[in-house]
């Protein structure tokens, strides 16, 4: 939104000159919330694990607990959802750029899109949560998942076909929904199924391998596929290959519901 605003009311040289800079600012200052509601956080899931780390454990018992080998199958599969999310994301981000110089649409068209997605993930993405409570975390990740590998490709060769606001912004809003109601449960997998003595490292640090390595190599892939290729439908190739490692994984993670867990 702040970005339509912006592309909206400035000239593209105001907008390059120090727009962009007052975009950072205003999103700088949800930190102090974030940090606040982080530490107000009470811990939720206790499971048998909890024992081992109550305040009579000696230190002997806590030693001789396993590290992280009995989790490497689930690190990777974390890691593999994790980063086909992550390319989703990315794609999506991308779209602003994909609208200025793919598809020629005006800036305001191309900044909008930020809202579509943003908009339609914050909506859809608490409904996920719900839905994955209710009916299990992997039939919630796998059906929006599968529905999204079969219309990834014919939505963005309808956006490449017609080239029109209304075209481009029903396409993605599509795509962002499915994303929002597939990825949702993957970070909540993991937390699950990890004892408390891991969870934090191993999920901080899958995290930002799969935001750091995938996620912050995605649009610059894209640009240098479309160049090369001059393909505009690139981005659905780039994002068919990530959900498909994405969906492998998912089919093959435990179920972690405590709903289906207690059946």
């Amino acid at each position: 939104m702040i970005g339509t605003v912006l592309a909206a009311s400035l000239t593209a040289g105001q907008l390059q000159g120090w727009g962009w800079r007052v975009a950072i600012l205003i999103g700088a200052s949800i930190v102090p919330f974030g940090l606040w509601m982080r530490r107000s956080l009470p811990e939720t899931l206790h499971t048998a694990d909890d024992a081992a780390l109550a305040p009579d454990a000696t230190v002997g018992e806590t030693a001789a607990k396993p590290g992280l080998r009995p989790f490497v199958l689930l690190i990777v599969f974390g890691l593999m959802m994790l980063a086909s999310g992550t390319i989703g994301s990315y794609v999506g981000s991308y779209m602003t750029t994909y609208a200025l110089t793919e598809l020629k649409l005006p800036a305001t068209v191309a900044f909008g899109v930020i809202i579509v997605n943003g908009g339609f993930s914050v909506v859809f993405e608490p409904i996920s949560g719900w839905l994955s409570d209710r009916f299990g975390r992997k039939a919630v990740m796998l059906v929006p998942g599968v529905l999204m590998l079969a219309t990834i490709f014919p939505s963005f060769w309808l956006i490449s076909a017609y080239r029109t606001t209304l075209v481009f912004y029903a396409a993605i809003a599509w795509v962002t929904i499915l994303q929002a109601l597939s990825s949702t449960p993957v970070v909540t997998v993991l937390t699950e199924t990890l004892p408390p003595r891991v969870r934090s490292g191993v999920v901080s640090t899958v995290y930002a391998f799969a935001i750091s390595i995938f996620g912050g190599s995605t649009q610059f892939m894209l640009t240098w596929l479309l160049a090369a290729t001059k393909n505009p439908l690139v981005p659905a190739y780039y994002w068919t290959g990530a959900l498909v490692v994405g969906l492998t994984a998912m089919a093959l993670v435990k179920e972690s519901a405590p709903v289906k867990l207690k059946r």
